[in-house]
């Protein structure tokens, strides 16, 4: 059996003289096949199949070419067999102007320009001057602007042609990459509920308060679509176990300050709770929040335990003991009289002491002792008796 086929120019048309083929094997009009074609294949479409030999405008013999039914892969390249861009014509921007003669001639006249000094008396020369100067500069500036503008139409059109080709691909690209975006915007959400769910059975597994279980992110990379279940699965592992370790040592943390609140409680009558310290348990470390549970349990004994109050005793001061002795009916003698207290006495904490000697009839000590009565002063009598 033979067949006719025709070439599949680039833009999807099918055009030019037919070419005829030997064929094993099953094929349709309008399918597309591979044939060599030089020292290059090309991509045929079949125009008709089962042509007699006696219809071929071809030697038979020739067509026992080996051909084969096109791929995807082989559609692919000829996508841009007919987007071989050509230049008809160009042409470099030469341009040559007369520029070292106008560089001689500019040379010449600028140097009768140089070494001015602007002063009162040449100020307005040189304002001329720099007018004639900034003519030529002008001029020079017109002339460059002028002839690059006719040099870049050329390229301005080219540019133009060539962002219109782009537009018309773009136009065409355009719901391709849209469909392409949705496909992956798709497959990503998928990926995102099935890192969710990973998370979900190994904080379970782990058995994470949910505390920390809410510490656990879906990272962007665990949305990529060439990312595997195993590597998020490894890699929620790795946060779960920072997580669980954080964790573990809050409990740890809770379990020694409630020991420690039970243990200082056994001397109160009002027992402490855990509650007391939930401010210094948020910021302070576990050191801080037992030395504030023992300050604040010894404060409270204090309270409940305060100190029993000394007893006042009520003594007989040497004051009064003096004014017995130097009554009216008391006989001094020579012989030294010792008044000796052994009643306990109650100090003052600002009270001081001195040795005084005192000389003078009776009524004269009976009114010092008098005195000293009045204003309670504690004293103690040592000698006494008659000069």
């Amino acid at each position: 059996m033979y067949l006719l086929a025709q070439k599949l120019n680039g833009d999807g048309t099918i055009t030019g003289k037919e070419y005829a083929y030997t064929c094993d094997f099953e094929a349709n009009e309008g399918q597309f096949i591979v044939a060599p074609f030089g020292a290059n294949e090309v991509i045929l479409a079949i125009s008709k199949v089962d042509v007699p030999a006696e219809e071929l405008k071809f030697d038979p013999l020739l067509c026992k070419m080996a051909i084969r039914i096109a791929t995807a892969e082989d559609m692919e390249g000829n996508a841009d067999a007919g987007l071989d861009i050509k230049t008809i014509t160009e042409k470099p921007a030469i341009i040559t102007i007369n520029f070292e003669e106008i560089e001689k001639s500019l040379t010449e006249t600028l140097k009768t320009y140089k070494g001015m000094v602007v002063i009162d008396s040449t100020l307005r020369m040189a304002k001329s001057k720099q007018k004639e100067l900034a003519g030529l500069r002008n001029k020079i500036e017109t002339f460059r602007k002028t002839k690059k503008k006719l040099l870049l139409a050329p390229v301005d059109a080219f540019e133009t042609q060539c962002k219109s080709l782009v537009a018309l691909i773009e136009q065409a690209e355009a719901p391709i990459k849209l469909g392409i975006a949705e496909f992956d915007d798709a497959k990503k959400e998928q990926k995102r509920i099935t890192a969710a769910g990973i998370i979900g059975r190994i904080v379970a597994e782990y058995e994470l308060q949910d505390e920390y279980a809410k510490k656990v992110v879906i990272e962007a990379k665990y949305a990529n679509l060439t990312i595997t279940d195993s590597e998020v699965e490894n890699d929620v592992i790795r946060q779960v176990t920072i997580l669980l370790g954080e964790q573990n040592k809050e409990i740890e943390k809770q379990e020694i300050i409630r020991s420690t609140v039970a243990e200082e409680s056994k001397k109160l009558k009002t027992p402490l709770t855990v509650e007391q310290f939930s401010k210094i348990m948020n910021y302070g470390s576990t050191l801080e929040v037992l030395n504030e549970i023992r300050g604040t349990a010894n404060r409270q004994y204090g309270i409940e335990n305060p100190p029993a109050p000394e007893p006042v005793i009520e003594t007989k001061t040497s004051l009064e003991a003096f004014a017995e002795v130097l009554t009216p009916e008391a006989e001094l003698s020579s012989a030294e009289i010792d008044m000796e207290i052994t009643e306990p006495i109650k100090i003052r904490v600002d009270t001081c002491f001195a040795n005084i000697e005192i000389r003078g009839t009776l009524e004269e000590l009976k009114s010092v002792t008098a005195f000293l009565k009045e204003h309670y002063i504690w004293n103690k009598v040592g000698l006494s008796g008659k000069m």
